[in-house]
């Protein structure tokens, strides 16, 4: 019984390592259909190929001076921020200039007013010194006529 039972186990040996390798190469290329792993080998030899070509390319390295090396980083957003205040500016500015001829219509507005008045006052103390004179000549008419 012992010599059937070794020719038995090397059979067994041979089907379990036959199963094992079928069994083994189905679960890889299933591996391989699910993930699509050709396509992704070759996009990954692809992404090495454009790397070696890149390597000639100098790398960017800090220069050990912080300002210096935030200029770049700071650079766009100082542009933006002085684009901003050049915007304020320009609006203040046109703001002032609107300020300013109102100011100046006023300005005539008042002075037009200032000489009515003091046109005005000439006028009225005009009128008052007529009828002083009037009331005097009435007064004097009537102290005549009185001593008459």
């Amino acid at each position: 019984m012992a010599e059937s039972t070794v020719p038995t186990s090397n059979l067994d040996l041979s089907l379990k390592s036959q199963y094992t390798v079928v069994v083994t190469t189905s679960h890889v290329q299933e591996a391989i259909d699910e993930v699509d792993l050709m396509k992704t080998m070759s996009e990954l030899g692809a992404v090495m190929d454009e790397a070696k070509k890149a390597d000639d390319r100098i790398a960017w390295r800090p220069t050990g001076k912080p300002k210096d090396d935030l200029r770049a980083h700071l650079m766009p957003i100082k542009l933006k921020q002085k684009e901003k205040l050049e915007a304020l500016l320009s609006n203040h500015e046109t703001d002032v200039q609107l300020l300013q001829k109102m100011v100046i219509s006023r300005r005539a507005r008042l002075a037009a007013s200032e000489k009515k008045a003091s046109d005005d006052v000439i006028s009225r103390s005009q009128i008052t010194e007529r009828m002083d004179m009037e009331r005097v000549q009435k007064a004097t008419l009537d102290h005549e006529l009185n001593q008459l």
